[in-house]
């Protein structure tokens, strides 16, 4: 099982973690970010897809868009796959247009977060048990 999320999306962990809960081992990331030009938003858009893997413990695989290396625009590239203990196993440059590719294990994206974060006795269990049952239906 596996989940999509596009572009903004990424900025709502709960929309990785609730198909993660539900049985997702790899999340698939498709965007075009800001261009280089916005230097000021580079940080945040190399570490949310990040984030989204290892707070779920699951593989995210990202497909980006690459800059134009005479205006800086367009996106910025960086399509990547990224484990579940948040290294990243391949990257593309910022101006590279091409297929990252890399052999996963599958059993190394066990989930073990996400599975955690719906089992433990917090004030979210029932909100994320509640939403699993969105997720698989």
């Amino acid at each position: 099982m596996s989940c999509f999320i596009i572009c903004h999306d990424v900025r709502y962990p709960e929309l990785v973690r609730l198909p993660a809960v539900a049985g997702a081992r790899i999340c698939y990331f498709c965007s075009h970010e800001s261009g280089l030009a916005r230097e000021d938003k580079l940080s945040a858009y190399n570490a949310m897809p990040i984030a989204r893997a290892t707070e779920n413990s699951i593989f995210c695989i990202m497909a980006n868009a690459p800059a134009d290396p005479k205006t800086l625009r367009g996106s910025h590239g960086n399509s990547k796959i990224i484990h579940p203990d948040g290294n990243v196993l391949i990257e593309a440059g910022y101006f590279e247009e091409r297929l990252v590719t890399a052999n996963i294990r599958i059993k190394d994206a066990n989930r073990s977060i996400a599975r955690r974060a719906a089992n433990d006795d917090t004030i979210l269990t029932d909100w994320l048990n509640d939403g699993v049952k969105l997720v698989q239906a």
